[in-house]
């Protein structure tokens, strides 16, 4: 086993986070420094990108989580991007992470030039997942708190996740692999690629089909954490 750490450091995010009305009306930046302890055998024998971790998707995914969000606490933001990074990976390539140390840093919480930051380390002993099985596929429940839910969708080769809104909850997607269309009402599908982010206001109808011969996942936010009475499979009239 080779074993090595990972770093992204000076990561910087524009986003709303905190608990003043100044700071839930006014995005702020802040920084990001990540350490990502994995196992890179085969990465380092083959040489190969796809073996490892990719910096700039993790730089993406996290991004993603911070911005739409909108966290009141720092320490809710750390554990929520320590719970993606630690949640395996479905593609057997991809090499096992055994650990994530996250520093979240806020340029203007304090006076002057006084820097505020919250730290955490998280093993992959420290953390369980819930996985929900689908007729399309299955749900990895990733990190909830009490305003927001993380998810994974991971939609089986050739499968739909049907055509929906909801009446409460704000979602926002980024997707995660090849082969997905979204489609709306009118059953039009437009193709999405990689690092795609959608956001979908409530009434919004939409759904995914998945024409890749692999499974394909989202990246999914809810605001607030997931309510299965607001997932409204919309009928055609």
């Amino acid at each position: 086993m080779t074993t090595m750490t990972i770093n992204i450091d000076n990561l910087e995010v524009d986003c709303l986070i905190g608990v003043w009305s100044h700071e839930r009306n006014i995005a702020q930046r802040i920084r990001v420094d990540i350490a990502v302890e994995c196992d890179v055998s085969k990465a380092a024998r083959e040489d190969d990108l796809p073996l490892t971790l990719n910096y700039a998707d993790v730089a993406r995914d996290v991004t993603f989580i911070l911005e739409k969000c909108q966290f009141y606490l720092l320490e809710s933001a750390v554990c929520a991007i320590q719970h993606w990074l630690l949640l395996p990976a479905l593609d057997s390539n991809k090499p096992e992470i055994n650990s994530v140390d996250v520093r979240l840093t806020k340029f203007s919480a304090l006076p002057g030039s006084t820097l505020a930051s919250v730290q955490g380390r998280r093993t992959i002993h420290d953390v369980q997942y819930e996985q929900e099985t689908k007729e399309w596929g299955s749900v990895d429940v990733v990190y909830e708190t009490k305003r927001v839910g993380i998810y994974r969708l991971n939609i089986g080769p050739g499968h739909c996740l049907p055509a929906h809104h909801h009446e409460v909850m704000r979602e926002a997607e980024l997707v995660l692999d090849k082969g997905l269309e979204v489609f709306g009402p009118d059953q039009t599908r437009t193709h999405l690629d990689t690092g795609q982010t959608l956001a979908w206001p409530m009434g919004h109808i939409h759904g995914y089909q998945n024409h890749g011969a692999t499974q394909a996942s989202l990246l999914c936010i809810d605001d607030p954490p997931f309510i299965p009475e607001d997932e409204r499979i919309w009928q055609s009239q």
